[in-house]
């Protein structure tokens, strides 16, 4: 075997002092170029230098190479010799640096890397350190994949979230639709452990197979693993399924503000919504849907509208200029233009009836957008909506009543011992000062009656009490007003 001074006698001196790119700083990666030359380089017998004394963090594509600065060096140069031929790979310029991390390397290949001090001469140093590296495998199958929700086999999100486990860090991970990892429906890269959760796009109602593959740096695929079989449950007709935060469950809302059919409450665009019941004739409507063997149906609870107005209010889309926070939240029809309900439509005309449009009255439209891409009608002004302070029971429950404040009121002025911030208070997402009415949330109107109205309704002064976190709590259950309807949910019993 030839002598290391031997082989490096093959490389061109101008070509390493050139390298650095002259004089500045940092690291200057280089592809891998060999150059054949019958000019020895001239090594500096006075320096010595300890070339590699460790490599650290080797995954399948990088490795992290370590050395002690040398006082005399302008900048290190790295080579491989795997090949037998010095490749110079990387030059480092900044000669206070001691370590240097080599990306996009071969998966399982075998590397013998050297760093060699050069001088502000253009001299080298004569160590003979040679640090031989097999790289990593390429990314292993992904060895279980399970849906993170109270019921891993179904459910009636539409874009569940799945853990993937058996992965590295550094990798990205792929979600696919079916079980040959062709059709891709996620995807994340793993920041730490072994394991990463990845949201899906939305599945098909019905049976769907999710198979996941691992990918390198350089796109490397470890193969399609296993699939899973998710089924996705539908909500019932013009009910829309609603995600819920961890730790609580998952439900379908009506698309639309309750309607009367012969008298049975239906989710439907035409017709105005039902009006003038009292809290418990607007929750016995509800409860009505549901037969002998089942209890899915319910008036909404305030908790599950807090879901829902915090899904709404943290999707892009519902604000005015297109982003979180920036304009206003969009209000529904809460002006008085016209001076009356509305009937709704289909999707595709979101400022039905309201005598706006995008161009006219952002604020105005009357379609929300959840993160999953549910769309629901006038959680927003039109009319005020019965909640019931609490899920399940055969009559409402009764709200906090906060008698000092019986008057509209911004969320950050709100004191009241017995109303918990979680019953009410926007998310404020990206942290805003002054967090309030300006920006469309609604507001709050206090008071001792029992009972509770959300999303507040059209006006003809102050629209700006309307808004998806606004909250009435002055009247009783008794109460009753051709501007007050309400909204059914369903929560879909485990299979």
């Amino acid at each position: 075997m030839k002598p290391l001074f031997f082989l490096f006698s093959m490389i061109i001196l101008t070509s390493c002092s050139g390298g650095g790119g002259g004089g500045g700083g940092g690291v200057v990666s280089r592809s891998g170029s060999t150059t054949h030359t019958n000019v020895d380089p001239t090594i500096d017998k006075t320096i010595i230098f300890s070339g590699i004394t460790q490599t650290t963090d080797k995954s399948d594509t990088s490795v992290t190479i370590h050395w002690t600065p040398h006082p005399n060096a302008v900048r290190y140069i790295i080579y491989d010799l795997q090949s037998g031929t010095p490749v110079s790979v990387a030059t480092v310029n900044d000669p206070k640096l001691s370590s240097i991390t080599l990306n996009n390397l071969d998966p399982a290949k075998e590397y013998k890397f050297v760093v060699k001090v050069q001088t502000v001469a253009g001299l080298y140093d004569g160590n003979t350190q040679i640090a031989p590296i097999t790289m990593n495998q390429a990314p292993s199958v992904p060895s279980e994949l399970i849906i993170l929700s109270q019921n891993s086999l179904s459910g009636i999100r539409p874009n569940p979230k799945v853990r993937v486990s058996g992965v590295k860090v550094g990798d990205t991970v792929k979600l696919y639709r079916g079980d040959g990892c062709s059709n891709e429906i996620g995807s994340q890269k793993v920041e730490v452990g072994t394991s990463v959760d990845i949201v899906t796009l939305p599945l098909e109602v019905g049976q769907n197979k999710i198979s996941a593959a691992s990918f390198n740096s350089k796109n490397n695929s470890s193969g399609c693993g296993s699939p899973l079989t998710y089924k996705r449950v539908a909500c019932p007709s013009n009910y829309v399924p609603v995600n819920a935060p961890d730790g609580e469950s998952d439900f379908c809302i009506a698309k639309y503000e309750m309607k009367n059919k012969n008298e049975v409450a239906v989710s439907e665009a035409q017709g105005l919504p039902w009006t003038n019941l009292f809290q418990n004739e607007a929750k016995l409507k509800c409860l009505n849907l549901n037969t002998s063997e089942s209890d899915e149906y319910d008036l909404i609870s305030n908790a599950e509208w807090m879901i829902a107005a915090k899904e709404i209010e943290k999707t892009s889309s519902n604000w005015t200029e297109g982003a979180v926070g920036v304009g206003s939240l969009i209000r529904g029809h809460s002006d008085n233009a016209p001076s009356k309900t509305l009937a709704a439509s289909d999707d595709t005309s979101p400022y039905f009836e309201t005598l706006d449009s995008q161009d006219s009255a952002k604020d105005q439209r009357r379609t929300f957008n959840l993160s999953n891409g549910s769309i629901i009608w006038d959680l927003s002004g039109n009319v005020d909506e019965w909640t019931d302070w609490a899920k399940g029971g055969t009559a409402p429950t009764i709200a906090p009543k906060c008698s000092n404040i019986e008057y509209a009121s911004e969320f950050s002025d709100v004191s009241c011992s017995d109303l918990l911030q979680s019953d009410f208070f926007p998310g404020n997402p990206l942290q805003k000062d002054n967090y309030g009415s300006s920006f469309g949330l609604g507001m709050f109107h206090g008071g001792s009656g029992g009972a509770a109205f959300r999303g507040g309704r059209f006006k003809v002064t102050n629209d700006v009490e309307a808004g998806i976190f606004s909250l009435v709590l002055l009247y009783s259950s008794s109460h009753k007003s051709p501007s007050v309807g309400f909204r059914c949910v369903y929560r879909p019993q485990s299979e």
